[in-house]
């Protein structure tokens, strides 16, 4: 990752809208958004470099990946 990030959900069958949250490895919420789309680009220029958890709930279950800033 450097200074965009881009989430692609295609792979998922839902019609529904996803809640998506990005934090930082000690919990702090640095981005929310909820999505209508399949795909979207994230801004992260001004995000320290470090370790970020991206958690996507899609129809009631949560998923979660581990995104490094180098």
């Amino acid at each position: 990752m450097n200074n965009e990030l881009t989430l692609d959900f295609s792979a998922f069958k839902s019609t529904s809208a996803i809640a998506l949250q990005i934090t930082t490895q000690s919990g702090t919420r640095i981005f929310s958004k909820e999505m209508t789309t399949k795909k979207t680009t994230i801004n992260t220029s001004k995000w320290p470099t470090g370790l970020y958890i991206c958690i996507a709930q899609i129809d009631g279950e949560s998923f979660s990946k581990k995104i490094i800033k180098k």
